[in-house]
This record gives structure tokens, C-alpha cells and sequence, in this order.
């Protein structure tokens, strides 16, 4: 079946975007961020115990175009910890091919039963865009990703202890269950997006190219490479403020003024002294007839960022400016300066990961973003590149 928020609610969280605020599901917060330039669907997925953002690669297992048939032979679990997956778009991070458009997951879920081992009669398959991000609720079997049609880079968003092999990171049961069926996606093409150097979060198919102190991980007779410990999430809120942990999903479009060959005047920095934000730039994909419709090819994320002055306010002589493929994402140290988000050429969907107490759900909090604005002289000018 199609992955619906509704239909998935059992087993865990979609994360993804609507064409309306009013197209959200019951109980989601939506807001308008950024200045005007952007909704914000609030708390789409609550987050337990998050150490860090990984990314994975996986490649087509199966090809769905005309439909397929998947064997169900291995189930696991994540007893301590929520874990989610966000396509990453096929964008192409720098130095790499960019992956096909095309690509889409299939999703498979049951309940534990009362032998401790997956209820099979509760087992539903879903398949997922390359638009729609999920996440598991603790403690849910659900198949290892199941990548089909093209290849795939994922953010995993989960908490692991760092040892191979315990059973509380990862419980896995291997048994020749039952077929799947999945019927034809075969998605409309989408036009080519610009390329934009960026090296931020995201995946690196070979070793010797990634950071040091990552982990490399994954299972390849599934065709899947995670590299984990990419970055770290944190938050420091006192234990008594009730912030929240969670995944939402900002609906960003270009921002007036910030034009492609131009000078961009930066009026606004902001930072969040108590918690890390995660961004990660979607895929755009649509399930025909029953799902949202598919955002118009480009969307370039345009990153402003400064280091804090002995005035405790962003230092202007210390600001730089970056470009971000969709195939990136990048995350936020807590207390960094940067620009509320700025998007370039066309609509994106952003996750975004982080820890609030009230912004966007309940009012505000002043403790959740420090927001500075220059009304007279911009606090910086920047060239925006062609």
C-alpha cells in the first residue's frame, strides 16, 4: 500500500511535507517559519535517545517498474531507540556521480508478538518515496532497507552504542516467511538540478575518503554501506524545561531578494543555544493519484554561518557562505550563528532535527532560537553565486 502518516501510524512516523498546512494530518502543528518564506510541519517524529546522524547508501535490490515480488526472509528490532530514514534527493555531493531519479524504499513493519518474535498478522508493506522519511517506534520489527528501482543515500537518525553485535543496538531473526508483492512505480523523470559543491553529511562509498572516527557499517549482502558517527545531535536544556526531541519537515521557498548572481543582503542571524539542528534536503518523488504532488525540479540550500564576536553577538568578518546539493545534509553545533534558512531556484522540503520546548508547537520559548534582525546596515553583504 501506499505510505500514508495515517496508515503507518501503527508502527512508527512518516516524515514528509504536504502541498497544504491544511493536508497535514490531525494534531500536526504547522507553522510559518523564516521570515514568511516557509511552513513548518511541526513534531512529525519524536526521537529517543539520539546520539547521532549517519548516512547510508543503498543500491536497488529490485527493480518495481513493472512490479515485483520480494521474498520476506529477515526481520530485526531496535529495542532502546526510535530509528528513522530520510531519502536524501539525488543530488551530487561533490566529487561523486549523482544517483538516478526513480528510486523509492519498501517499508515492512510488525509488532512483536506474545512469543517475542514478529506477529505476523500484523505485517503490512508500505512503499515510500523518495519525498517520504520514517521512523521506526522502538521496538518495532521491521525488513532492513529495502531499496528498489536506483540507488539511494538515506540520514539515519538513531542511537547505537558502538559495539558490534549487541543485541540491544540491533536484534535481527532470519526466516523464509512469506512473499510480498509489490505493484509497478515507475515515477514521471525530473529534470536535472544544478550541481553545487558542498562536503557536509553524507555518504562516502569509499573508506579512505571519509572523515576520521566514523564507523562503517552496513550489510552488503543487501547492498547497503552506512557510514555512522557523521555528527553529532546534542542538547542541554535543563532537565526540568520538557524539551522535546523530534523530526520535522520545513516546505521552504526561495527567498525575495536572494536572486542568483546578485548581492544578497543578511539581515537576519540566528542561533539555538541549547540544542544542534539538523537539515536534510529531501528527494521530490509523488505516488501518482494518491499522493501529494511532486515539487517542481532544483532547490538549492544556501548556508550562512559566523562565529560568535567577544560582544557575544556573530562576528561579520567571520562569515561564510555555502552551497547544498540535495544529496547533503548538515547539522548545527548548538550556539552556532547562521541565517534562517534560505533556499535558492526552487521549492524544498527540509527535515530538520532538533530539540524545542515550545517553538512552533506551543507558542515560544526565548531559549529555543536567539533571533537577531538588522534593520538599518545588513549585518553582512554576500554574493550569490551564479
Amino acid at each position: 500500500m501506499p505510505l500514508t502518516y495515517e496508515a503507518f501510524a501503527p508502527y512508527g512516523q512518516v516524515i514528509q511535507a504536504w502541498d497544504r498546512d491544511t493536508s497535514a494530518p490531525k494534531g500536526i502543528q504547522v507553522n510559518i517559519a523564516n521570515q514568511g518564506t516557509a511552513f513548518k510541519f511541526n513534531r512529525l517524529a519524536k526521537v529517543e535517545e539520539t546520539v547521532a546522524l549517519a548516512c547510508m547508501r543503498a543500491g536497488p535490490q529490485y527493480d518495481v517498474r513493472n512490479g515485483a515480488t520480494i521474498p520476506v526472509v529477515k526481520l530485526e528490532r531496535h529495542a532502546a531507540t526510535t530509528q528513522a530514514f530520510i531519502p536524501m534527493g539525488t543530488g551530487q555531493p561533490a566529487g561523486q556521480e549523482r544517483h538516478k531519479h526513480g528510486g523509492a524504499y519498501v517499508v515492512l513493519a510488525a509488532h512483536n508478538g506474545e512469543n517475542d518474535e514478529p506477529d505476523l498478522s500484523t505485517l503490512r508493506a508500505f512503499l515510500a518515496t523518495g519525498a517520504q522519511g520514517v521512523s521506526y517506534n522502538a521496538g518495532v520489527w521491521h525488513h532492513p532497507m529495502l531499496t528498489v528501482n536506483e540507488w539511494m543515500d538515506y540520514a539515519c537518525v538513531d542511537a547505537q552504542s558502538g559495539d558490534d553485535g549487541l543485541k540491544i543496538d540491533c536484534e535481527t531473526l532470519e526466516n523464509d516467511w512469506f512473499n510480498v508483492y509489490i505493484p509497478p512505480y515507475s515515477p514521471p523523470p525530473v529534470a536535472e538540478e544544478p550541481v553545487a559543491p558542498a562536503e557536509l553529511v553524507r555518504a562516502y562509498p569509499n573508506k579512505a575518503d571519509a572523515p576520521a572516527g566514523v564507523l562503517h557499517g552496513g550489510n552488503p549482502a543487501l547492498n547497503i554501506a552506512k557510514i555512522s558517527w557523521l555528527s553529532n545531535l546534542s542538547e542541554s536544556y535543563p532537565a526540568d524545561a520538557g524539551a522535546v526531541t523530534a523530526i520535522g519537515v520545513y516546505r521552504a521557498t526561495p527567498k525575495p531578494g536572494c536572486d542568483r548572481g546578485k548581492v544578497f543582503d543578511v539581515r537576519y542571524m540566528e542561533r539555538h543555544a541549547y540544542t544542534s539542528q539538523a537539515f536534510v534536503p529531501m528527494g521530490k518523488a509523488e505516488w501518482p493519484g494518491r499522493s501529494e504532488p511532486m515539487l517542481p525540479p532544483k532547490g538549492t540550500f544556501l548556508v550562512l554561518v559566523a562565529e560568535n564576536g567577544a560582544d557575544d553577538r556573530p562576528d561579520p568578518a567571520t562569515l561564510k557562505a555555502f552551497t547544498m546539493e540535495s544529496g547533503t545534509a548538515l547539522n548545527y553545533r548548538a550556539g552556532t550563528w547562521h541565517h534562517p534558512v534560505i533556499i535558492l531556484d526552487g521549492t524544498l522540503d527540509l527535515a530538520c532535527i532538533e530539540t524545542q520546548v515550545k517553538t512552533g508547537v506551543n507558542g515560544s520559548d526565548a531559549r529555543d532560537c536567539e533571533l537577531l534582525t538588522y534593520d538599518g546596515e545588513p549585518f553582512a553583504k554576500v554574493a550569490v553565486p551564479e
